[in-house]
Formats: C-alpha cells, structure tokens, sequence
C-alpha cells in the first residue's frame, strides 16, 4: 500500500496569507521511500538577498496516514562575512647574499569568501638585480583558506662592504582588511 508525504517550507506566521520563505528550498521536488526505510530530506539556504538578521520558517511534512503532519522550525542567522585581516606576520631573518629570504603573509581573525592582496619588493640600500632578484605578484586565500603564503626572495651574491636592506610591501587587498603591511629585510655582507 503506497502512502504520499509532502513535504514544504512556510513563514510560520498566522493570521497572515501563507508565505513561503524565499531562503530555503527542497533540492528535489519528489521522491519515494519504502516502508520501514529512512533517507535523508535535503534542502539549500541562500543568503544572496537577506539583510543581516534572524530569520525563521516551518518544516511541514504531511502524510496520507492516521498519523498526520510533523512540524521542525528552521532557524537561520545571517551576520556580515568575516573576510579576515591579510598581513606580514614574519620573515627568516637576515641572511647572507646569495640566499634565499622567506617572507610570511597570514590571514587572521576571519576567512569567509576568497580574498587576496599584491605584494611587491622595494629598494632600500640594496638595489633589485643587483643585490637581490626583484618579486611582486598577488597572493590568493580561497573561502575558508587561514594557511600561511610564504614568499621566497633570492639574494645575489655579490662582494659587499656592508649589510643593505630592503623590504616587501602589501598592497590592494580586495575584501579583507589590511594589517602589517610591510617588512624591511638585510642582506648581510
């Protein structure tokens, strides 16, 4: 003997036409389950158009059988993206030309939605293609992504009197904020 659920999303509200909520909908519009079977109901929530706020809705599941409808309350929080701050967080330190000198760019305190910032060396009293193999380009955290992003400079090896700096600088990041945006590096002689 066959028996039909249907399944649906309302505001909840009374005293009120009834109102389907436009930020939750059924990913499948029908299906069948045997008797005596479980399967999982699948649904999508889209933030796209809400405003920042609380918002509420009804899961109505209703049946052909003597056992009639259950009711679960949908409850969704909608808060401002949390983009995170991108910044210089640390260097390997000085070091001796001809090698390699590491910068460290993190992101903290959020990681929703792909953010990224450019990045670019800067003269100091060392001079690129000189002193040091000149590097800018742009660093790219996806959604979600907190890992570090390690940019790596080559020193040249040259007979100098003493040690010269430079420095890498941040730049135009797009949605997160920008921290610590610069760090002065030494070659040492």
């Amino acid at each position: 003997q066959s028996r039909q659920t249907v399944v649906g999303f309302t505001s909840g509200e009374t005293g009120v036409c009834d109102i389907t909520p436009t930020w939750v909908k059924l990913v499948a519009d029908s299906g069948s389950i045997g008797a005596n079977q479980a399967s999982e109901l699948e649904f999508e929530v889209s933030t796209m158009d809400l405003p920042v706020g609380d918002y509420s809705a009804q899961l109505i599941m209703t049946n052909d059988t003597p056992y009639g409808s259950v009711v679960k309350p949908v409850n969704l929080t909608v808060r401002e993206p949390q983009y995170g701050q991108l910044g210089v967080s640390g260097s390997s330190g000085a070091i001796r030309n001809g090698g390699d000198i590491q910068v460290t760019v993190s992101r903290v305190d959020g990681s929703d939605h792909q953010v990224s910032v450019d990045y670019a060396t800067v003269n100091g009293t060392a001079n690129s293609g000189t002193h040091y193999t000149e590097a800018s380009g742009t660093l790219t955290w996806a959604d979600g992504d907190t890992q570090d992003k390690v940019i790596t400079i080559g020193t040249i090896d040259t007979d100098q009197s003493s040690d010269l700096t430079f420095s890498v600088e941040l730049s135009n990041p797009e949605k997160a904020e920008l921290g610590t945006s610069q760090v002065s590096l030494t070659i040492e002689k």
